[in-house]
């Protein structure tokens, strides 16, 4: 500051008879009493020699700037030290404040906030089951443990500690609420109530997958027969849709009912509203799944009252009496691992399974399993068919080798 008597600087744009335009800063007056007066070119040149003046001017003197109170001044000199230590300026901070703190539809309640997110999420006609598990698990008790504050107020530190109290979750939970948190904070940015996402700052952990989650199909034939002899055909015809038509076992098998269930095309068909997704399909029955059903036929919905609990159960009974382990999801493991051994078409696969595309099917679901393990698989009856099957088998093995031995005399006849 070369100005023997400065003060604030202030700016004003003097146009030429040549017709060029400059822009004019004066910060006082120098020691012969003369108006101290900067020139710019550019207007941006002159407001950033403005307010950098300015800034400095009130590290330097606190009675430089005679329009602010006492109290004023003190709160600038806090507001430049705090600044100090990020090498920011006043005019950096304000700027910041006002395109992030005043949002363009104004303040909101985190708790406010989610039920506008859940509303146009059901707007969108987005399945019951997942506005119930998305505000039961994962944005409820985000928005109890900030209730009452303000979307823009929670800071990526406090959005990390909110994680870090769980400490129990694993690698694939923590993950998921992640995901789910940012969704939240990115339909909000869309709607002006925000505009920093805390999430996205926020490493989702890598999951891996130790232990692989598929069955032997030995274990799939035991436990689906001992579901049918237990008496149990709700549950033994939710598992026969998940191992073998690719559903989900808790979020489509439980809302389907058994007019979904075409018999006569073999055929499953999964509404919008019953589909996890929203996307509706409609999944082909294999021969061996459409024997299962057709002995667990029903009416009306086809999941029992207390479903969950119930296939809980089941399982546990299955492994106490046989030894059957059941992974979690293992159903649509087996499906994805096994359907592709078969048929070699991830396309397909991910298709039925109700994705866009395989890149999840291979991230996630996928295990190598054998060829000859695929065709045991697929060929998974109930026992009360299963000589019928036998039969069919065997008379199909013996025609498909008679034609072949019948092509190989038929090419050696017209080589003669």
């Amino acid at each position: 500051m070369n100005a023997t008597f400065a003060t604030k600087a202030w700016m004003w744009c003097q146009k030429h008879r040549s017709g060029n335009v400059s822009f004019k800063v004066q910060v006082g007056r120098t020691h012969l009493g003369k108006p101290d007066i900067r020139t710019f070119q550019t207007e941006a040149e002159a407001v950033a020699f403005r307010d950098d003046w300015n800034a400095k001017l009130v590290t330097k003197n606190t009675n430089g700037l005679t329009d602010l109170s006492t109290v004023q001044r003190a709160e600038v000199l806090a507001a430049l030290a705090k600044l100090a230590a990020f090498n920011a300026t006043l005019t950096e901070a304000v700027d910041f404040f006002l395109k992030h703190a005043r949002p363009d539809k104004g303040q909101i309640k985190i708790e406010d906030a989610v039920k506008v997110f859940l509303e146009a999420k059901r707007q969108l006609k987005l399945s019951k089951a997942y506005l119930k598990g998305c505000s039961r698990t994962f944005l409820g008790p985000f928005a109890k443990y900030f209730a009452g504050r303000n979307v823009t107020d929670i800071t990526l530190n406090e959005c990390e500690r909110y994680l870090d109290t769980h400490d129990q979750w694993k690698n694939a939970t923590r993950t998921t609420h992640i995901n789910h948190l940012r969704a939240l904070y990115s339909f909000l940015i869309k709607k002006c109530y925000t505009r920093l996402n805390p999430f996205l700052s926020i490493e989702r952990p890598r999951t891996v997958n130790v232990n692989p989650k598929t069955m032997p199909p030995q274990d799939v034939q035991k436990l689906l027969q001992f579901a049918l002899d237990e008496g149990s055909k709700p549950e033994c015809a939710c598992l026969v849709l998940a191992f073998f038509c690719g559903l989900r076992i808790e979020g489509e098998c439980s809302r389907l009912t058994w007019q979904d269930v075409d018999f006569d095309a073999r055929k499953v068909k999964v509404s919008h509203e019953q589909s996890k997704t929203s996307r509706r399909r409609v999944n082909p029955i294999p021969d061996n799944a459409w024997e299962w059903l057709n002995l667990c036929k029903g009416t009306g919905r086809i999941a029992p009252n207390d479903y969950k609990q119930r296939m809980k159960r089941l399982r546990q009974r299955a492994k106490e009496a046989l030894k059957i382990p059941y992974p979690n999801n293992a159903a649509r493991h087996c499906f994805c691992s096994y359907h592709i051994a078969q048929n070699g078409d991830a396309k397909d696969t991910a298709i039925i399974l109700g994705h866009t595309s395989p890149v999840r099917l291979y991230a996630t679901y996928l295990e190598f399993v054998k060829a000859s393990d695929a065709s045991i698989y697929w060929s998974i009856v109930p026992a009360s068919v299963k000589p019928a099957w036998d039969e069919r088998a065997k008379q199909e093995a013996a025609q498909a080798k008679w034609a072949t031995i019948k092509s190989e005399l038929q090419k050696q006849a017209n080589q003669i």
